[in-house]
């Protein structure tokens, strides 16, 4: 494999499953470097590659922002909201998009949460499946959205969607965003179950 040509064969099977899902997200020749990076990363290092020196090696993008916005809202940080929007604004990334990603974590969450026998099944279920902090902080997030209030940020979420689809909607669409995550943020907080 790439990995091996690379020199990196003491691998978890954690990061194997991550390796494999990187390679089927990003182009060859970004996941190449990505191996040679990690490959470099670990050149001293004889613990086993794992989900963390993945995750500090792969590429950056849009996405990690996304997931930071992901967070601020769930874990109910409204401060940051608007720095994040307007980061994610900057780099071009749209605000339909946004509340797309938005609508995928939520809808992970749900399924999460809904799973009768309980929120670590429900984690192992997921497809395709999170590892390291992405899945520490859905943990995370499952305990602090049940059930009702998952389903509540889904509704709030897809009607979202639809008015920054509309071709009626006048208010700008990322002060509309802004608004509905703020919403959303606050009900994090909230005692409702």
């Amino acid at each position: 494999t790439l990995a091996e040509k690379a020199g990196l064969v003491n691998i978890n099977h954690e990061a194997s499953k991550a390796l494999q899902m990187l390679s089927s997200t990003i182009d060859k020749e970004a996941f190449a470097q990505t191996i040679e990076k990690l490959a470099l990363f670990k050149l001293f290092d004889q613990n086993p590659l794992s989900v963390e020196d993945i995750e500090n090696c792969a590429p950056l993008s849009f996405e990690s922002d996304i997931d930071d916005l992901l967070n601020c809202v769930a874990e109910g940080e409204i401060d940051n909201i608007r720095p994040t929007i307007d980061r994610l604004s900057a780099q071009g990334v749209n605000a339909t998009s946004i509340c797309i990603g938005m609508i995928r974590h939520f809808k992970n969450l749900f399924s999460v949460v809904a799973e009768p026998d309980g929120i670590h099944r429900g984690l192992s279920k997921l497809r395709p499946p999170f590892f390291g902090n992405k899945k520490e902080k859905l943990r995370l997030h499952a305990s602090l959205w049940p059930l009702r209030k998952s389903k509540f940020a889904l509704r709030v979420l897809i009607e979202l969607d639809l008015k920054l689809r509309s071709a009626n909607q006048k208010s700008p669409k990322f002060a509309l965003m802004e608004r509905e995550l703020i919403r959303l943020a606050i009900y994090s907080s909230s005692k409702t179950t």
